[in-house]
Order: C-alpha cells, then sequence, then structure tokens
C-alpha cells in the first residue's frame, strides 16, 4: 500500500494533463479554485511536488480565479503564483457577496470549470455546489463545469456511522437519503457496496443540478478518492481515464518501496 502522501501526488499530476487535454486555447475561459488545498510533502526524498495552484496557473485558460478565507490563504495563494497574473477573492465562497465578487466582472461569454479539492468533506456543502452551478452560467445557458474530487475512504466511509458527523453529513450531501445508505452500513454492508452507493448518491446529486454530462471515475483500483465531472458541453471520461487511470511512477515509492 502507498503511503497516503502518494495519493495526492498522483491527483495532482493527473490533474495537470486533464488541463492540457480539456481546456481549448481558443476559447475565453476562467478557473475556479475556490478552496485552497495544500501541496503534499515528502520528508526525506528528494521530489519537489508542485502545487494545485501552480499546475492552474500553466493551463491554457484566460483568467485563473482563487477564493482566500483569510489573510493566511490569501498570503500562500499570492506567493504559490507569484509571477502571474491571477485574480484572488478574499471571503467565503459559501458568501453572496463572494460570489458576486467572483462572477460580477466576468464577461458572459466565458465559461468556467471548477477545481474543487476540499480538505475532508466539512467544507464542501451541497448549497456551494448549487450556487457554483447557478452563478457560473454563461450567456448561452452553460453551467460552471466543475472537477470533483471526494474523498470518499477517507472522509465519509469513515464517518459514515458517527453520530457527531450526520449534521455535516446532511449539509454535505444536501438531501437526506444518504442515510439509507447509513443504515445499510450499520447492518452489515460491506465496505466496497457501501462505496459504491455512496459514489452513485452523489452522482444522482449532480444529475439533479441539471447537468447534462455527469461522469465518475476511481484513479487506479486503490485510490480513496473518487474524480466527478460535471458539464453542460462536455464528455469528459475519456480525458478523465487518460489523466488519471494510468500507473506513475513517483520517486517517494522508489524510497519508501
Amino acid at each position: 500500500m502507498l503511503k497516503p502522501k502518494s495519493w495526492e501526488c498522483y491527483k495532482l499530476e493527473g490533474l495537470s494533463e486533464f488541463l492540457k487535454l480539456h481546456i481549448r486555447p481558443q476559447e475565453e475561459s476562467f478557473l475556479l479554485v475556490p478552496f485552497l488545498a495544500k501541496s503534499p510533502s515528502c520528508p526525506g526524498v528528494n521530489c519537489d511536488v508542485e502545487s494545485l495552484s501552480r499546475r492552474v496557473v500553466k493551463a491554457n485558460a484566460s483568467r485563473f480565479i482563487f477564493v482566500a478565507r483569510d489573510d493566511a490563504e490569501l498570503e500562500e495563494i499570492s506567493r504559490e503564483t507569484s509571477g502571474t497574473a491571477v485574480e484572488i477573492v478574499r471571503g467565503n465562497i459559501t458568501d453572496q457577496k463572494t460570489l458576486r465578487a467572483i462572477f460580477d466582472p466576468l464577461p458572459r461569454s466565458s465559461s468556467g470549470l471548477a477545481l474543487i479539492n476540499p480538505k475532508g468533506y466539512k467544507k464542501l456543502r451541497w448549497s456551494i455546489m448549487r450556487k457554483l452551478s447557478c452563478y457560473g452560467s454563461n450567456w448561452e445557458g452553460y453551467k460552471m463545469e466543475l472537477v470533483i474530487f471526494l474523498p470518499v475512504d477517507m472522509a465519509l466511509l469513515r464517518n459514515l456511522t458517527r453520530e457527531d458527523c450526520q449534521s455535516s453529513l446532511d449539509r454535505f450531501f444536501g438531501r437526506l437519503e444518504w442515510r439509507e445508505i447509513r443504515e445499510k452500513r450499520a447492518g452489515g454492508l460491506d465496505f466496497e457496496k457501501t462505496r459504491d452507493a455512496l459514489v452513485n448518491f452523489y452522482l444522482d446529486n449532480l444529475k439533479l443540478l441539471g447537468y447534462h454530462f455527469v461522469e465518475t471515475y476511481r484513479p487506479l483500483a486503490r485510490a480513496p478518492y473518487q474524480v466527478f465531472w460535471a458539464s453542460d458541453r462536455h464528455n469528459e471520461l475519456r480525458n478523465i481515464q487518460a489523466a488519471w487511470g494510468k500507473p506513475r511512477y513517483l520517486p517517494c515509492e522508489l524510497f519508501y518501496g
């Protein structure tokens, strides 16, 4: 089994490749990063892992927008993206004022892609997904495209049957029907079937937002997270499989064996 930090490296390497495959330079587009995700670290290994922020600004998008919740995140994003033309909006992505600061200055002709890579699940309330799908629409009515990295194994399954996590899971899923999966898990449903049920439930949630193309993919067989895609214009399952479905050999894997 790989060290947990290796999964973050795989995720970021796949993201770099996906952005190259997906973004069309001739289109006016913007990339939105609503959550700051810290870069994985490999102490004792000669492995310089590029952060999500640095990878994003290398893409062929017209604009890059980051959301910083506080001064510390603002400073970190500024440092990570130094020397590049980025826009940093300070605030909470759930607030109306922050959403207007993000979307009001954008041309109505531009198409957006949000990269959602939360640490855990508690920050990713379903109300955020609804707002992004509504506010990010362009003049043709196409909703903002979404790439979501969902920590299914590390966060959702671990906390699924904990009583003190029920309210936060309600906010995450946005519908109470997920509790039926919790009851089946408590009744003895095995790990993989529970995982599949949670993934399918989240997939159905995205479909209820009205997206025309909703896909999901588990990177490699052992990945503890799931990649979700939602779009009104593009079916990107093939590019997602190309980006996150290939083996990658990282220095830390050679080091740890």
